[in-house]
């Protein structure tokens, strides 16, 4: 199986994790906007209070709680496995003038997964402190902010990388491009922009490795020399 192939596959399976935690049990128990952003993103105790307020605070907590571990036993790792995947095979679709690129950004999926994983162990800590310790809090706060904004980039990075090549691929990469900075510009000016970017950003990703994935493989290498 191809490098495209499983990268396809691998973005069916971010798309249906992303799902299924919306439809954890107790997780919109406090209604808002998504309950796992903001719960990311708080900046004291006061926030965290807004978030799990008294009347819903026990089913919403159970429910972070398997979100969590969701997140930390399978979505890292396999949206880790998305972004790495699709970097090789933009790599052997493009040959050695995209290595530099490619492992640039596969470093920086390997650390936005790092800080996606300290972070989950951050929430937890403060999960079973609700409303949270300001010292956990404060430690908390640059693992989102850094993950999201080095997942933004390498979305740019493999944006890019479907620039070079011609067609319909470099309409992918500029959607890329754009999905990857306004998610990581996001980060530092509107966290409404983060999740929008990136689910923009990747969407083209995984729209572009779905239809590589099912490609001819005569007229995937004649696109590719062109």
């Amino acid at each position: 199986m191809t490098y495209w192939r499983w990268t396809a596959l691998l973005a069916g399976a971010v798309v249906a994790i992303m799902l299924g935690f919306g439809f954890i049990d107790g997780m919109k128990a406090c209604g808002g906007g998504d309950p796992i952003f903001v719960f990311e993103m708080v900046r004291s105790p006061a926030d965290v209070e807004a978030l799990f307020r008294e009347h819903c605070r026990a089913a919403h907590s159970v429910a972070q709680h398997k979100g969590l571990w969701l997140d930390i036993a399978l979505f890292v790792w396999i949206y880790s496995a998305f972004l790495i995947v699709g970097l090789l095979a933009l790599k052997q679709d493009i040959g050695p003038s995209s290595r530099a690129i490619v492992h640039i950004a596969m470093a920086l999926a390997v650390a936005a997964a790092l800080a996606d994983q300290f972070e989950n162990f951050m929430l937890l800590r403060i999960l079973d402190t609700l409303p949270g310790r300001q010292t956990d809090i404060d430690l908390l706060y640059f693992a989102p902010r850094i993950k999201f904004a080095l997942l933004g980039l390498v979305t740019v990075l493999a944006g890019w990388l479907h620039l070079k090549k011609p067609g319909w691929r470099k309409l992918a990469g500029m959607v890329a491009i754009g999905g990857g900075l306004w998610s990581a510009l996001g980060v530092f000016v509107h966290h409404d922009w983060v999740l929008k970017g990136m689910t923009l950003g990747w969407v083209a990703l995984a729209v572009a490795a779905l239809m590589l994935s099912v490609a001819r493989p005569n007229a995937a290498l004649s696109v590719a020399n062109k």
